[in-house]
């Protein structure tokens, strides 16, 4: 892609299709986790979360990495998840781990699309979780700290998903006043 990005109309057309690519995925995944022991114990997270929130779509420029997270006490059902998604043909790529040594984020990646399952955890009644960019071609994480919150349920691109109720508190930390709802919604 990087000998293209001088042309004309490509970076859209990449982006066009690797949304189409999002969706599809998108709904496939809801189908196997339905199905599976984490069915109802993950939620939407990150870009995932704020596409539907603020912009009641896809974001165009967010369509590389699905974002779910998964209370830390769940991690059971993520291991028994984990072959599904395998044999789905999701490929593991990375584990990360927090300071302390517990799971902080497990990435897998199918046709060009990520799948980023945060874990969160319970402490002095917060959810904590760590999140992991690479910026300058360093490797940085951050402790975000979220009211813990309920769940509700969300129809997102055809299928419903779990999404922490209220939504903006959980968006606010981490995207800032920018995340703020679409028309219509909670």
């Amino acid at each position: 892609y990087r000998a293209l990005d001088g042309v004309p109309g490509v970076r859209r057309a990449i982006n066009r299709l690797q949304q189409r690519r999002y969706e599809r995925l998108l709904k496939e995944l809801q189908v196997l986790v339905v199905n599976s022991p984490l069915d109802g114990k993950f939620r939407m997270s990150g870009g995932t979360l704020l596409g539907y929130h603020r912009e009641g779509r896809l974001l165009p420029w967010d369509c590389w990495d699905i974002d779910f997270d998964i209370e830390a006490h769940h991690l059971p059902e993520l291991a028994a998840t984990i072959p599904l998604l395998l044999e789905a043909g999701w490929r593991q790529r990375v584990t990360w781990f927090n300071n302390d040594g517990d799971v902080a984020m497990v990435r897998l990646i199918r046709k060009f699309v990520g799948l980023d399952l945060v874990i969160a955890y319970d402490r002095d009644d917060q959810s904590v979780s760590w999140l992991f960019s690479k910026r300058d071609g360093v490797w940085l994480h951050a402790d975000v700290r979220l009211p813990i919150a309920s769940t509700q349920s969300v129809d997102f691109l055809g299928p419903t998903w779990p999404a922490p109720y209220p939504v903006h508190p959980h968006l606010a930390p981490i995207v800032g006043p920018g995340s703020g709802p679409y028309p219509h919604r909670p």
